[in-house]
């Protein structure tokens, strides 16, 4: 017996006792279950609601310690977020699955982790367009958002009515996991807050994100910045949100946009009731793309921000 993590009663964890105690002769908790350990007992001593580990390296252990946590029907916990954390898919898998039961955590952060891919590398972006711009990206992204793991989270999105905002920028999520998540995201009715920014998601994951506003009318706010996200997709989530008016703030900064596909954002803005912020800085809409921004605001009372630098405007 090499290590053992014990769950203590609600008792212990108001007292303050060590995870494992029972068993502290025999075995000795990972420094990162020591830590998280420690995030836990800050909670259920009732002095915060968030379990925050950043920049830190705690590993598979911890994650597994979280779950186990999160699983229990004495969880306090309304926040969790997690970043840069050397989780492994089998991590990410523990922390998804447990969401499924819980029903205290609102929001969930789980940006820039290591959440390895069977390929072992960048995720399929969806067209040629774009594959030079992974393939160069794969140099120093080594780990990639496992499409099984995305499954479980668009599991969550279907089932659990608590989560209110979801983080996993910088995942290299890529289409097929985008794809996975907006068959959740369709059907959900709790989700305000979707960041999915740094994902190499492509026009491909765009067109299903875009299916699922269609129906859904919960979320508000929808951060796609720094993605691969070309005309074809930009042009279907404006149609969608010529009948959303759920959408509040949409990012798409820095993606491949370019004035070809700026035909459909007069009507769009025209007729949309809902959108109060857009940012499309760092794209390529010149001159020409950004005079029919213009065209489309002239005739909108609701967008009050408006982000258009680095457009090559003359």
């Amino acid at each position: 017996l090499k290590s053992v993590a014990v769950l203590p009663s609600a008792r212990d964890w108001h007292a303050g006792r060590a995870m494992g105690s029972t068993f502290s002769r025999r075995s000795k908790l990972t420094r990162g279950q020591k830590f998280a350990e420690a995030k836990i007992v800050r909670i259920q001593k009732g002095k915060t609601s968030t379990l925050e580990i950043k920049e830190i390296e705690v590993f598979d252990p911890a994650a597994g310690l979280i779950a186990k946590y999160l699983e229990e029907d004495i969880c306090m916990c309304t926040k969790l977020v997690l970043r840069s954390n050397g989780f492994s898919t089998e991590g990410f898998s523990e922390l998804s699955s447990c969401l499924l039961e819980n029903a205290t955590v609102e929001e969930f952060s789980y940006a820039s982790n290591n959440i390895l891919d069977s390929a072992q590398g960048a995720p399929d972006d969806g067209d040629g367009a774009s594959r030079d711009f992974v393939d160069s990206a794969a140099a120093v992204v080594n780990t990639a958002l496992a499409s099984d793991g995305a499954a479980i989270l668009s599991k969550v999105l279907k089932h659990n009515s608590t989560l209110t905002k979801l983080d996993l920028e910088d995942n290299c999520l890529g289409d097929r996991g985008c794809i996975a998540l907006g068959e959740g995201l369709e059907v959900n009715n709790s989700l305000r807050t979707l960041s999915l920014c740094k994902n190499f998601i492509g026009d491909r994951g765009c067109g299903q994100l875009a299916q699922a506003l269609s129906r859904n009318r919960s979320c508000k706010s929808l951060m796609l910045n720094e993605n691969l996200i070309g005309n074809e997709g930009f042009v279907l989530l404006l149609t969608t949100l010529e009948s959303n008016s759920s959408v509040t703030e949409l990012g798409l900064r820095a993606n491949k946009l370019t004035l070809e596909g700026c035909a459909t954002i007069p009507r769009a803005l025209e007729v949309n009731r809902g959108l109060v912020e857009l940012n499309l800085r760092r794209n390529n809409l010149q001159d020409y793309g950004c005079s029919l921004v213009a065209e489309g605001i002239a005739k909108n009372s609701v967008l009050r921000r408006l982000h258009l630098s680095s457009h090559r405007i003359g």
